[in-house]
């Protein structure tokens, strides 16, 4: 008659391969054992993740005699406990943390950042005339609704000094308000209507133009790794300004200290940090694709 006072080892083992379902691996294996005990002189063994030695079943023997296995590589994860009339029967579930990456692919919609482009002093366009009769306005074709650009024109007979307009932004596509004029020697300002009334071609300047944050649907790489401890969290990459606020301008930012590229990809969300029933692992999530900015 055994009393169960110690932990008492069923003979054999079950393996399985915890990662073949969602992963498709079947190369690493674990090991369930199984013992009896009372159920007054049950204590977890959980805690710290015991390696797996000092096992014997109630014949004194090994349960995984004659079997190939690294031991020292296999800890306790998991300890399941059910409830019998006269002891209780615990699984003991072992195995390790795999060193290897499983990836797997999809598609999501993910918000990338724009930048702003600045002129390199090249002419856009050669404006005559450069106002419309009534001086309300300019028409432009090649720049659209927010960009910013400011007109040049030269000394002319009867008018003889330099102009520069000031920067102006369009409020519609090809259309910008009418800006006001400086000369360039002596900085005074000049009215619209002078500037109209001469009937000269102005240079035309783009100065900058902004391209929008927006939404694309990309493809996106999934890094799951597990750990015996729980891992830190892999923050998301975020582009911030020179104060160290997050942007969608991408002009002049940088990445910020705990959320840049992650091996060279962009890191879409925060890491997932789950502990799972299954395994007795803790799981780490990872999602990733290729920074690009519009």
């Amino acid at each position: 008659m055994y009393d169960y006072f110690t932990r008492f080892y069923m003979p054999g083992a079950e393996f399985i391969t915890p990662f073949e379902a969602e992963f498709s691996n079947t190369d690493i294996q674990f090991v369930r054992l199984k013992y009896r005990i009372r159920k007054d002189r049950f204590k977890s063994r959980r805690s710290g993740n015991p390696y797996l030695e000092n096992v014997f079943d109630y014949r004194g023997r090994d349960p995984l005699a004659g079997v190939a296995l690294d031991r020292k590589q296999y800890r306790l994860l998991k300890e399941e406990r059910n409830h019998e009339a006269f002891y209780d029967t615990i699984t003991e579930t072992y195995g390790f943390a795999p060193n290897s990456t499983f990836t797997k692919y999809g598609v999501a919609s993910v918000q990338f950042a724009g930048h702003t482009v600045y002129g390199d002093g090249s002419v856009i366009a050669t404006l005559l005339p450069i106002l419309d009769a009534s001086g309300v306005g300019i028409t432009i074709n090649n720049l659209y609704k927010g960009d910013s650009a400011y007109l040049k024109r030269p000394a002319m007979s009867g008018a003889n000094w330099n102009l520069t307009s000031d920067v102006f932004v369009l409020d519609r596509d090809g259309h910008a308000p009418n800006p006001s004029w400086t000369r360039d020697s002596t900085g005074e300002s000049e009215s619209t209507r002078t500037v109209i009334k001469t009937g000269v071609a102005a240079r035309l300047y783009l100065y900058s133009r902004t391209i929008p944050a927006r939404t694309d649907t990309v493809s996106v790489e999934t890094r799951t790794q597990f750990f015996i401890d729980k891992p830190a969290i892999v923050k998301r990459t975020r582009p911030v300004d020179s104060l160290g606020n997050e942007t969608l301008d991408a002009t002049g930012a940088t990445f910020a200290p705990d959320g840049g590229l992650y091996d060279g990809k962009y890191c879409i969300e925060d890491s997932a940090i789950t502990q799972e029933q299954a395994t007795g692992l803790w799981r780490r999530d990872i999602k990733l694709t290729e920074w690009k900015t519009f």
